[in-house]
């Protein structure tokens, strides 16, 4: 739920400008019970509504990247969902969304990394810097079940992104920057009948996240 009315609106649908990043600043400091609608992807064995979502920890660590003790979420569903795809290969993941009041958000610094390292985008360590740039927000600590609703459910293929599409690219939601992206070449052997198989999602889990596909087939 963004509302069309508010300044997150207009960085979610359009370019992330200087000015419109400052409108988005202006509006959380103004706004700390305001409400915005953001999503988290995990795998669908996950009791999520159940439990809930629980934090990062050492024991639940899908990036090594990823801080302990918050929950990542993103405002688009499709971020969330190809997240999930990457940390759970081969798994059916589930999309959950929140209704979050601002004042309960705090900048997910893991994007804003991402963005100085491989976007080359000098963005700071600010909730309205995260979520123009990043496209997301962490919470600290646990989220009730109660809180969450179910998106949608997607069945494993034949790994993380194979027949995949994402409604945007890999490239915008990783922050990496075009000129990171690479053909991915696979080359594989048959002497007699010793095969070498390869599989291409291993392969482009290899670069990610310094450099991405930039085509698939």
């Amino acid at each position: 739920m963004i509302e069309t009315d508010n300044s997150l609106a207009e960085v979610a649908t359009g370019e992330a400008s200087p000015e419109a990043v400052l409108r988005l600043a202006r509006w959380l400091r103004a706004n700390p019970d305001g409400w915005v609608r953001l999503y988290h992807g995990t795998a669908a064995h996950v009791p999520g509504a159940n439990q809930g979502l629980l934090p990062t920890s050492t024991r639940r660590r899908n990036s090594l990247q990823s801080r302990s003790g918050y929950v990542s979420f993103s405002i688009f569903p499709g971020h969330a969902e190809m997240f999930a795809l990457l940390a759970f290969p081969r798994r059916s993941v589930t999309v959950y969304g929140v209704d979050l009041r601002v004042g309960e958000l705090v900048p997910d610094l893991d994007q804003l990394r991402n963005q100085r390292a491989w976007a080359e985008r000098c963005v700071k360590p600010t909730l309205a810097h995260g979520l123009a740039y990043g496209h997301g927000a962490q919470v600290k600590g646990a989220v009730s079940a109660a809180r969450l609703f179910a998106v949608r459910t997607v069945l494993p293929s034949r790994g993380a992104t194979i027949g995949y599409q994402p409604s945007v690219s890999v490239a915008t939601a990783s922050g990496v920057a075009p000129k990171r992206g690479s053909h991915v070449v696979l080359y594989d052997s048959r002497i007699g009948k010793q095969d070498s198989p390869i599989d291409p999602d291993d392969a482009t889990e290899c670069i990610f996240p310094g450099r991405y596909p930039t085509r698939r087939g």
